[in-house]
């Protein structure tokens, strides 16, 4: 429908106006666009561009969440492989410790200690450093008994079990 004497509510011409079919307002034929009113335009485009925003959100969210997730878990991956990394050095380490602290009480005494446990009682050794990084026992021999010249010291590894692949082990040969 078509007026001649209404100001559009847009620019405010006296041109020939129709009305908004949305608001009801009057509006020029320069002003009106899919016959509405710019307001009512902006508007509706703005309605149907808002699902397509959520949508996008939505999905944005869900691929940081899915990044952080395998990062996490890439990220504890690393850390475990660290952690087992270090507790095996730390052990190696540890049985060389005690390895000199064996070497010590067999030059004083001209034979090995019947267990481990007599190089603490005797000052040589720290008595934490008669258990392995993951709290097992070190396994130890004296080899002169068996006919050998040394000592053999070994721990259970990760797995916390004897005779395994993981283990560590240590053989020092010591001249009496």
């Amino acid at each position: 429908m078509t007026y001649r004497s209404a100001p559009c509510h847009h620019c405010g011409t006296r041109s020939a106006a129709s009305r908004c079919r949305d608001c009801d307002q009057h509006v020029c034929e320069l002003c009106a666009i899919e016959g509405r009113c710019p307001s009512c335009w902006r508007a509706k485009l703005a309605a149907s561009a808002a699902p397509r925003r959520q949508r996008w959100l939505a999905r944005a969210l869900l691929a940081v969440a899915a990044v952080t997730v395998v990062g996490l878990g890439w990220g504890a991956a690393q850390a475990r492989q660290h952690r087992r990394a270090a507790a095996a050095t730390a052990a190696r380490a540890q049985l060389h410790t005690v390895q000199y602290a064996l070497a010590g009480y067999t030059l004083e005494h001209d034979d090995c200690p019947d267990v481990l446990a007599a190089l603490y009682g005797r000052s040589y050794l720290d008595r934490h450093l008669l258990h392995d990084p993951w709290g097992e026992p070190l396994d130890y021999q004296c080899l002169r008994r068996q006919g050998g010249r040394g000592i053999r010291l070994s721990s259970s590894g990760p797995d916390r079990h004897r005779d395994t692949p993981d283990d560590l082990r240590l053989d020092h040969e010591i001249r009496w």
